[in-house]
């Protein structure tokens, strides 16, 4: 029972945690190839 209840939030934060390293990644990316030029 508790399982059910702790599993949607950890997979919402796991999503939330994703999407920002995914953010990251991209703003650094782009920083990169604007220092590249």
């Amino acid at each position: 029972m508790c399982k059910n209840f702790v599993n949607p939030f950890s997979t919402m934060t796991r999503f939330h945690i994703h999407s920002t390293d995914y953010l990251v990644i991209l703003y650094s990316f782009r920083n990169l190839c604007g220092g590249l030029k």
